[in-house]
Formats: C-alpha cells, structure tokens, sequence
C-alpha cells in the first residue's frame, strides 16, 4: 500500500496534530551498522542538488570515476555532519539525466569529450552513502523542460519523442501536454524507484505555458500525477509523488489553486512550496497560506527556503546576511506543524560564501530544550504595578501596567483604552493631579481601582511603634578607621522613652534622644565617645564591634554594630586591602565620577585621608569602604618583585613574577601594548621575551622611587586578544600575568568553533530588586529571561563546536564574586552577559525601548560594534548604538567582554516581542554570528 494512503487510514483514527509530528516524510531506514550513532531530528533537513544548468551538482565536467566517487562521498558525508537527514537530488533537467536511466538520454557529464560510454552512476553513489548515514534520498524531476530553443533541431533527429511534442514558451521549449508525454514522466518515474530504491519523486516547474492556460491543464496535470503514482505502485513500491510550487511569482495564488486542484483528486502525496520571502513576517504569512490548503486533506508539507538569497545581499536587494536565518525559517515551520525545511542549492552553502561554512553546523539546531517557562498572559484584569492600590509621588504622571482579556474592551474610568497588546498586556501613563486621584479600571464585570496621593498635598502616616533596636541603624554599619583621639558619634535607632547604653570594649555611654515622638515610635539615639589611650602608635588596633544595650518596658534588647571599630594610633599608617573580585577607584568620593581604573581581590595601598564612604588611596583615586578590609598593626605594604618564570599552553602565555607584597597595579591596553603599573613597589625584575609567540620587546621603567611599569609590546602580526592577571599565594604576595592567543577558527566546516570557549553570564539580581517587567510579579523576571536566552545560545555555540560555561543554571542569585571567579577561571575566549534594561517606575515606559551592547574597555570596543550589528541583522527590533559604561560585570580583559541589554521589559511592546520564542532564537543567533564574525 503507498505510503500516503496509509497516512490516509491513520487519520482517521489519529488527529491531524498528531499526523503531522510525524518524523519524516516516510518511515525511518533499517538499522545502521553496529557501533554507528545516528541523532535523527524530528524534522526534515533536507538540501537540493541542483543540477546542469546551475553547475551545482557536480562542481565540473569530466570528472573521472574516482573524482566522481570521492566528491559524492564527501559531499553526503559532509550534509550528514552538519545535520542534513534528507537529499532532494535533481536527476532530470532540461531533458538530461544525471544518472543512468534508459527513459532520458544521459547528461553530457556523465561523459568524456571523447568516450561516451557510462561513466560513474552519481545517483547510485549518492544513495548508497546516504543509507550509510540513515539518509532519505528523493529524485527531483522536470520532465517537460527541454531546454532553450537553440538545441531542438538537434534533439530532435535524435530522440524520436520531440517530434511533434514540442512549444516554444518564453525562448524555452517544453513537451506538449499528451499521452506520449504522460507516459514518458511515468515511465521515467518507475524506473527511478525501481532502479534506486528511492524514496520518492518530485516534479518541478511542471506548470506548463502562459498562466492563461493554467486552469485549463488542471485535467492534465491530475492525470499525469495520477500516471506516476499507478506506475509506481506497479512495482510494488511505497515511494511517494510530491511537486514543487514556485511561490515566488506574483501569481502564487494561480499556483495553490493548482495544487489545492491536485489534493482534491489525490494526485500528490506531498505539498513542496518554494518560498523566497526572508523577512518573518512575509515568510510567515505565505507559509500560513499554504498551510491552510494542505492542513484540510492530511497531507505533510515542506518548503524550500533559497540559501543564495539569504547569504548573498546586495546593494539592490533587503535580504538578509543573517547565517541563521534559514534556522529561524526551520523553526517557523516547526511551530506550525509544517514537516521540515529544504535548503535551496548546495552549492550556495558550501563553495560560493567562505563564511557560510562556519555556520553550517548550526542549520536546523530548533528542537533544543530550553527551561520550560510559561509565557501565557493570564488574561484577568489585572492592575498590576500598584500591588497596594495606593501610590504616593512627586511626579506629574505614574506609568500603571497591567492585564486583561485582549479580546474584550477594556475602559479606564469610562473611557476605552486602544494599547492593549495582543496577548492582553497594557500600559498607560497616568496623570497626577493635587490631592487623591482615583482611577477605576474596568472590563465586563471585572473591576480594579488605584488611589494615587500626590505628596506634598495628602500626608499619609506609615509610623509603626516598635520594641527593639533596628539593627541596620546601628553605627559602625560597615567597618570604619578612626584617628586615636577624634570624636565618635555612637548611635542606633529604638523605641522611643527606652535606655540605650554603647559599649566599646571598656568604653560605656549612655545615649541620649534626640526625636521627640510619641512613645514606642521609632526614635534616634546619639552619643559622643573619645578614645585616645591604650592605643599604641605607629599601629592601627582592632576595637571590634560596638554593643548597644537597650531598656524598655522591663526588657533587655542587645543589637550589635555590623561593622567593626578600627582606632589608628599616633603617626600609624592606614592601609587597605581589596576583598571584592574587583573594586574601582574613582577620581572623587563619589560612584558617579569617572573611574581611573580597577584593583583586584588582594591589592593594598596606602589610605591619606577618608570621607563618610570613601577612602582616599596613596596611589590616587577613591574607593569605596565596602569594598576594601582595614589592615591592623602596623602595616607595610610596599612590594619586592625579584624574580620571575614563564610558561605557555596552547591558548596563551603566562609570567609568574615572584615578591613579598601584592602591589596596588594598574593596567592599560593600547594598539600594540599592554603597559602595568606597580604602585608601592620597590624592586621589579627585568624580563627578557624568550619563548614567546607575541612580544617584540618588554620594557620596564622606573617611574619614581616606589612606582614601576613594565610594557608589553606585541609583535608586528600579532592580533592582541586579552590578558588577565591575579595575585596568587597566602599573602597574595605573588603575581600571575597571562596573555591569550586569539582563537582560530576550526578547520572542520561542521565545527568552527572546536577552539573556542565562550563564558555566558545569564544576569541574576534579587528577585526584590529585579529589572521591573510589564508584569510585575505577576509574570516572567529578568533572571528568568536572561537564563533562556542563554540557555538558546549555549545549545547554539556548542552545535558549532564551542566550549560554553554559564554563571548559572537555574535562578539562584548570585553576586559579583562569584560571577567573576567563575568567568575568570573558565579562561573563556568571550564573555556576555545577557541582560535587560527598564526605567523608572514613573516615566512613560512606551517612549523608551530597543536593545544596547555596553561595554566597559575600549579594546572591546569593535567586538560591541559587530554585537551591535548582528542584533540590527537578526533580530529585526530596534538596536541601540553601543555604548561605554563602567560596569564590574564586564571588567574581564582576558577576552572580549560585553553586556547586551536586550531592551526594556518595562515597555509592553517590547516585552511582548521579547518573549516570543523565535526572539529569543533570534537574540541567541545574532550572539553566536557575532562570535563568528570576531573570528573570521
């Protein structure tokens, strides 16, 4: 029984959905050999061999039978590695065979110039390795092309069947339409499943004559079709007939009615449109179309998607540049239940576009498995961003956000308001006017009402009496440094009417209140404490924490400083040594100044003077008390570097500079250098440049007497990529430095990215604190997001070889630390993050949107502006122009280190396209071509 009509019987058990997740187009092969693994997708994968006239397949004339055996057995070796589970091959072209039939005269490659006896059978090759491979093989035919008018005369006093069966059409000659034609295509079909054992046949361009005659020849057509699938039958076969539609005409309506005429009758098995479109939405809608007509009589359907058109733009034409947009069309085709993609001409993926071949292991990567997160709108109304119903502001307008069923109007006091989103979110920026205003939103029966109160006009008491001390008031709250003999000011917050009495050490005071307030409401505590005695010079002395005791109501309450009490002695220095992965030093006591540069875990440096926050550095430069621990005793932190070693491993090279100390460094890459400088340093090894791949020369300059720099100057053809350095043993007294080579691309065309290793940095923030989304907590989080999309790029990266290693998993917070220790340790060769921006909660969210790559180094600078364009290529949303921000997240300079927002969640409009699955396809794939880009 043919195997269509088998489908026929089975739908009428199964559904049509369950029909239609059938594998491929016919049932999976016997058994490979033992040992051999086969991942086998849920889809067809298919290319076309194109044939004669495009030169596609074979790439000359006159091969020899060994030529010819070795390029078929490259050639499907190679699809088969890059993913391709099906071969749709041209053996019938303008009246030529590319195989040895007896129904059609043999093409002239088969031939030499001077012997034309058979040659080498290409088709019997090309199927015989595929079976290796558990490939499906079908024959694409046009039986009725016989090429331009110049060769007829010639054909025809040898082929007995042009006499009398030929029109000229458009300068190219075709069969008539008749009996002996008929025949001739059925005969020809017989002995292709007869002979090969293929798995099916495919007519092309047989849509004969001027569009006039179309309806006309719709009689012909289900005849013919009907021919080949008797003959076919005949020989006991299950091979499949399908045709292939040209919708890249403007009259592709004429064409589906030739085709919907063609199922009526159950002349084809199989619906091929040939689709050219390559933006989402005109290739959507043309697939829709086409899947409506195939959808009503249970027959699959697969497209072919045009390789050329995508990979080559020009200056004349829009399409596309983007190598995973066939991918993107694969998975259109996948969510829709359409059977699978065929690649239009091998030859444009493999021999016309060099770049192309880095990719092309990524083709078809779309039934990855990401977190399964639930991307449903609940369709209830929803007042979503006031969680309260009560708003208090200074603002002129308050941005509100929400849900609601999108398919019912939905009315802010009496009004209807038109931006709903499809899905059902909407946002609108509301008006604050003087006193309490009141805003009632309403669809059928449902209602939800917010009070906004502007302050300053209504004064709204939130005072909670309270029975202990609040901890987070008590002073020191982080660890401070005091001259011996200053005043301290001791205070905390409690109940107002208690006792609260500071301890430091033997040190008591009572302190005093300083609100009047009614009692058990929170009050303000302060004491004044002058410590000068017992405190040795020349020392800096660890008092510990601060014990504040609290009497109220007959009870005790103990609370005790967060931070600690350091009290320097006469003439002491004060020293600082870096507990963070990496703290920055400003150029004023203040986070919005410009950095100067970066200190890593275990740099010390020299503290001449301090503010509330900020300690002000020997060296030069701010930095924040939170970031650094306060050295006690008597610190020395000058550093004597003398002596080194070298060492390199096959992605970089390393010096090991052994001293005493952990010098506060600074670091700087510039065109054709890297330049450290050691601050605090009293000796530094001169360094000779043996052995290595990359440096001409290694300078080391003096600059005063406890400053050096060494310069690294890079070799002529040497691409500077990045370096990294660290302090290392217990002190940290020792330093490693190591410089990486820049990654090559592999030489394995299915596997570019075998050398490369790629760091993702899914940003994770508190959930309290997370980057607001048009949903509020009542849908997806940023963290969750963020993880998907790395989760999209990971599986993307390592279809093409890469080594890829992601901060996080699961949505576990994080912090810097432990981001960056992971980052660093990897030894990536790129480093993202992936996150996403918004804007207060006051502004209208609908004016700001689109995606921006930031970056932090200027050497990252051209890796940003290639992310940048790859996100405008491949996603088709709004991209942002990169911009430079410091951000500790991307202070990794051993690679490439950037962050992509990927636009705001704030915005409704954005996030409802942020969340649609073939976006975050599209986000991952502008991130994977960028690497590519970077490398070629």
């Amino acid at each position: 029984m043919n195997f269509f009509k088998k489908l026929t019987a089975i739908v009428l058990v199964f559904s049509m959905s369950v029909l239609l997740s059938s594998a491929c187009l016919k049932p999976v092969k016997p058994l490979l050999p033992e040992g051999t693994k086969i991942k086998r997708s849920s889809a067809v994968q298919a290319v076309m061999m194109n044939t004669i006239s495009s030169n596609d397949f074979p790439y000359k004339k006159n091969l020899l039978n060994s030529e010819m055996q070795n390029y078929v057995q490259n050639t499907v070796k190679h699809l088969h590695e890059i993913g391709i589970n099906t071969i749709f091959y041209e053996a019938v072209n303008e009246f030529q065979s590319m195989c040895f039939i007896k129904s059609c005269p043999e093409s002239s490659f088969l031939r030499t110039e001077k012997d034309i006896r058979y040659r080498t059978d290409p088709l019997k090759l090309i199927k015989q390795q595929a079976d290796q491979y558990g490939m499906d093989v079908y024959v694409v035919i046009n039986p009725y092309k016989i090429g331009d008018t110049s060769k007829i005369n010639l054909l025809k006093e040898k082929y007995k069947i042009l006499n009398d069966n030929v029109f000229i059409y458009d300068d190219e000659a075709y069969f008539l339409p008749n009996e002996n034609v008929m025949k001739y295509a059925a005969d020809m079909s017989k002995e292709f499943v007869k002979k090969y054992q293929v798995e099916g046949i495919v007519l092309k361009e047989f849509e004969l004559g001027p569009y006039s005659q179309f309806q006309k020849m719709n009689d012909f057509w289900i005849k013919q079709f009907s021919y080949i699938k008797n003959e076919i039958e005949s020989v006991k076969s299950d091979a499949i007939v399908g045709a292939i539609f040209d919708d890249s005409s403007e009259n592709h309506e004429i064409y589906q009615s030739i085709a919907l005429n063609l199922l009526e009758n159950m002349a084809i098995d199989t619906v091929i449109p040939r689709i050219n479109q390559t933006t989402d939405e005109g290739y959507e809608k043309t697939v829709k179309d086409w899947y409506k007509i195939v959808s009503k009589y249970s027959v699959p359907m697969i497209t072919i998607n045009n390789a050329y058109r995508i990979f080559a733009p020009t200056k004349e034409n829009s399409f596309c540049a983007n190598r995973f947009e066939l991918n993107c069309q694969a998975i259109i085709n996948e969510n829709m239940g359409i059977r699978g993609v065929i690649i239009d001409d091998y030859t444009s993926l493999v021999n016309k576009f060099t770049d192309i071949q880095n990719s092309l292991s990524t083709l078809f990567v779309n039934d990855i498995k990401t977190t399964d997160y639930d991307y449903k709108i609940d369709n209830k109304l929803k007042v979503n961003f006031v969680r309260s119903g009560v708003v208090n502001t200074d603002k002129n307008y308050v941005y509100v956000t929400g849900t609601c069923n999108p398919k019912k109007p939905l009315f802010l006091n009496n009004k209807k308001i038109d931006n709903v989103m499809p899905n059902g979110i909407f946002g609108i920026n509301l008006p604050v006017k003087d006193d309490v205003n009141i805003f009632m939103f309403r669809q059928g029966n449902s209602y939800s009402t917010i009070r906004i109160y502007k302050e300053g006009k209504v004064s709204i008491d939130y005072d909670k009496k309270i029975s202990s001390i609040v901890p987070e008031t008590t002073y020191p709250n982080k660890s401070q440094m005091i001259d011996s003999g200053h005043i301290i000011t001791l205070s905390c917050v409690a109940p107002s009417g208690s006792t609260v009495t500071a301890t430091l050490q033997k040190h008591s005071i009572v302190l005093e209140q300083s609100d009047e307030v009614e009692e058990g409401l929170p009050a303000l505590f302060e004491g004044y404490m002058t410590i000068d005695d017992e405190i040795p010079p020349l020392s800096v002395t660890d008092m510990g924490k601060i014990s504040y005791a609290m009497t109220y109501n007959g009870k005790i309450n103990v609370s005790r400083s967060q931070g600690n009490l350091f009290i320097a002695g006469a003439k002491a220095s004060k020293a600082v040594k870096v507990d963070d992965y990496m703290a920055y030093v400003y150029s004023e006591p203040d986070e919005e100044s410009p950095s100067l540069y970066t200190m890593k875990m275990g740099a010390t440096d020299y503290v001449i003077a301090d503010t509330e926050d900020f300690y002000e550095l020997k060296s030069g430069g701010f930095i924040k008390k939170n970031s650094v621990k306060i050295i006690s005793g008597t610190p020395r932190i000058e550093a004597s570097y003398t002596s080194y070693t070298t060492e390199n491993d096959p992605k970089g090279e390393t010096v090991n500079i052994m001293g005493n100390n952990a010098a506060n460094i600074k670091t700087k890459m510039t065109d054709n250098s890297i330049i450290f400088t050691f601050y605090n340093t009293k000796t530094l090894p001169d360094i000779i440049p043996s052995n290595t791949q990359q440096f001409k020369n290694i300078i080391k300059l003096k600059i005063d007497e406890d400053t050096y720099q060494l310069q690294f100057i890079f070799k002529d053809d040497v691409d500077p990529w990045g370096y990294n350095y660290k302090y290392y043993g217990e002190n940290h007294q020792n330093l490693k430095i190591y410089f990486k080579f820049k990654p090559k691309l592999s030489e394995k065309t299915a596997k570019p990215l075998e050398n490369v290793s790629v760091y993702i940095d899914p940003a994770c923030v508190d959930t309290e604190f997370d980057t607001l989304n048009i949903m509020e907590n009542y849908g997806l989080h940023e963290a969750e997001i963020n993880l998907n999309i790395a989760l999209k790029t990971k599986e993307l990266l390592e279809a093409m070889g890469a080594n890829v290693v992601l901060s996080r998993y699961d949505n576990k917070y994080l912090g810097n630390l432990e981001r960056m220790t992971s980052a660093t340790q990897s030894n990536a060769d790129f480093f993202i993050s992936v996150a996403h921006n918004h804007i207060k909660n006051n502004e209208d969210r609908l004016n700001v949107y689109g995606s921006t790559v930031e970056y932090s180094n200027k050497s990252w600078q051209d890796f940003a502006d290639i992310l940048t364009n790859s996100m405008k290529v491949s996603t088709g949303r709004r991209i942002n122009e990169p911009i430079e921000k410091e951000d500790l997240v991307m202070q990794i300079t051993a690679c490439p280190s950037v962050t992509l927002k990927n636009g705001y969640l704030s915005n409704p409009n954005e996030y409802n396209k942020i969340l649609e699955p073939i976006s975050t396809y599209k986000t991952a794939s502008a991130i994977a071509n960028a690497i590519l880009d970077m490398l070629i």
